[in-house]
């Protein structure tokens, strides 16, 4: 009894640091898969400004199958990119097909004037813009206020009454290049939910029309 009882404390005192691998792991997989092939940055700018907590993972890129397989010690975790659909995350390091969903090309860039299309013009603005405090609100939004907890701020876009009428860029990123955007990704697609449910175009009662929920 004192022997099984130890054991079963000792799997348990380990359980919480095998966890915290695979997380590590996990995230470090998805978000260098990411900045490789999604943003098509330097995966070592990822460790740097984005792993801090899985800078000691180990990493290997396969351009092939377009995935990157991330390691802890003996705990290993891959994302696989997908045309149109971003990086995903494995439950093992396996190279084999993940899901029954079919990749799809992003879909092409508008050339119109936003939001109908991608098009800035920052140059005619509308009347009641004061320029002035745009930038000055740009130049604080990119300001490092010291050593410790630095922004790091990599875009920011005004956007008043319809229009794009500020824009900035950290160097190495550019408004053709997706980002991650975390919380942020969420409260917009919240957004454009609601804005469908207005429009009468979308009941959140209803079952999802997607083909591949419904064998779930």
């Amino acid at each position: 009894m004192t022997l099984s009882l130890a054991a079963l404390l000792l799997v348990q005192a380990a359980t919480p640091a095998a966890q915290a691998a695979e997380i590590l792991a996990g995230y470090a997989a998805k978000m260098i898969c990411s900045t490789v092939f999604v943003s098509h940055r330097d995966p070592a700018a990822a460790l740097l400004q984005d792993l801090a907590r899985s800078a000691a993972a180990a990493y290997r890129v396969d351009s092939a199958t377009r995935s990157v397989v991330a390691s802890l010690g003996a705990t290993a975790r891959r994302a696989v990119f997908r045309d149109g659909l971003g990086c995903t995350l494995r439950p093992d390091t396996s190279s084999g097909p993940i899901a029954a969903w079919k990749s799809r090309p992003w879909p092409p860039r508008a050339t119109g004037l936003w939001p109908a299309g991608e098009r800035v013009d920052a140059v005619h603005l509308p009347a009641g813009v004061n320029r002035a405090l745009l930038r000055r609100a740009l130049d604080s939004a990119f300001a490092e206020p010291g050593p410790t907890g630095p922004r790091r701020t990599r875009a920011v876009v005004v956007a008043w009454n319809g229009r794009i009428v500020a824009e900035r860029y950290a160097e190495g990123f550019d408004a053709a290049m997706p980002q991650i955007g975390w919380s942020a990704t969420k409260s917009v697609t919240n957004a454009m939910v609601g804005i469908l449910v207005k429009a009468g175009k979308l009941e959140v009662r209803r079952p999802v029309q997607a083909p591949e929920w419904q064998a779930t």
